[in-house]
């Protein structure tokens, strides 16, 4: 399936408290259990917890818990490291037979697996973040895709990404092998309602973008920072900005008019689901619709790769320095 061409900082380190919070209490969160499968996703895993200095983390990022490690019988190197770090660390280790951690974490896990409890994060202590970019996915359905995105969203120093709770995709073993296991590390908050959520956003200081291959502004290189403080925003009174125009675009189009090129900001990015697009109500949410500049005659590109080449662009005086 693909998605049309619609789609509507100072960057947290990964795995680190987000600029200028402390973690809240851990009932904010929604938590789950899972069984997560592949040497990549349990070295996550291993990575975020051990980094915690325990065996469980709280917080409004999400509350987080190694229960058990699986080593199947005859699995190859990695996964042996992997368990005999696991058991210098105290967290237990069970040995099994083979297949049994593909069975148990219902993915291909060459020979280990981890029994964990997933943690939600909280969203309204995730808005309370000085500066970095929202991830809004609305009814991304395939967990492929959510964990391509999430892969991407994590390696560009995405704050956090927001899902819908129901009719979408949600964090299970598929997404955390698919993101190589960096949805132990980003935050991910699960909401009842996304347009509600990106409302939420705006009113909280934020600049939401959403991608739409009918609008005639192209999403600018370096994501450009919102041309309005907090208090522009305060209460839902958006004030419009006059038109950024972006240099250099070899594509023509009018540029996003609350974004221009340059230094950090609050920023969000709202992509569609598989096929349609962005709902009525999340575009209407929005504060603009833009577009990627696509040049060839293919009109529609995957959801995750349309949310990755999104970020970077958004993100580019970030990620690659204002002089590249």
């Amino acid at each position: 399936m693909s998605i049309s061409k619609r789609k509507r900082s100072r960057i947290p380190q990964r795995g680190h408290e987000l600029p200028g919070l402390k973690q809240p209490r851990l009932g904010a969160a929604v938590a789950s259990d899972m069984a997560v499968g592949g040497p990549n996703a349990v070295e996550a895993v291993l990575a975020r917890v051990l980094g915690s200095g325990s065996r469980g983390e709280g917080g409004g990022q999400g509350g987080f818990a190694l229960c058990r490690v699986l080593l199947e019988e005859g699995a190859g190197k990695r996964a042996r490291v992997l368990a005999e770090r696991a058991r210098l660390a105290s967290v237990p280790v069970s040995g099994t037979g083979r297949g049994e951690c593909d069975r148990i974490a219902g993915v291909r896990s060459q020979g280990i697996a981890a029994e964990i409890t997933y943690g939600y994060a909280d969203f309204e202590w995730v808005l309370k973040a000085e500066t970095g970019l929202l991830l809004f996915l609305d009814g991304i359905s395939d967990p492929h895709n959510l964990g391509a995105v999430i892969r991407s969203a994590e390696a560009a120093g995405v704050l956090a990404v927001v899902i819908q709770g129901r009719r979408a995709a949600q964090v299970n073993a598929t997404v955390m092998r698919v993101s190589a296991g960096a949805a132990a590390f980003l935050p991910v908050c699960r909401v009842s309602n996304i347009s509600r959520a990106v409302t939420m956003a705006r009113n909280a200081g934020f600049w939401v973008v959403g991608l739409d291959h009918e609008s005639p502004r192209i999403l600018p290189r370096g994501g450009g920072v919102a041309r309005k403080s907090v208090a522009e925003h305060a209460g839902g009174n958006v004030v419009a900005a006059g038109p950024a125009p972006v240099t250099g675009s070899p594509v023509t189009g009018s540029p996003v008019s609350g974004i221009s090129e340059g230094s950090s900001r609050r920023l969000g990015l709202a992509v569609g689901s598989e096929g349609m697009g962005l709902g009525r109500l999340v575009a209407a949410a929005c504060d603009e619709l833009a577009r990627l500049p696509m040049r060839g005659r293919v009109e529609s590109l995957n959801a995750s790769v349309a949310a990755s080449l999104a970020i970077y662009r958004m993100l580019d005086s970030e990620i690659f320095g204002t002089q590249s």
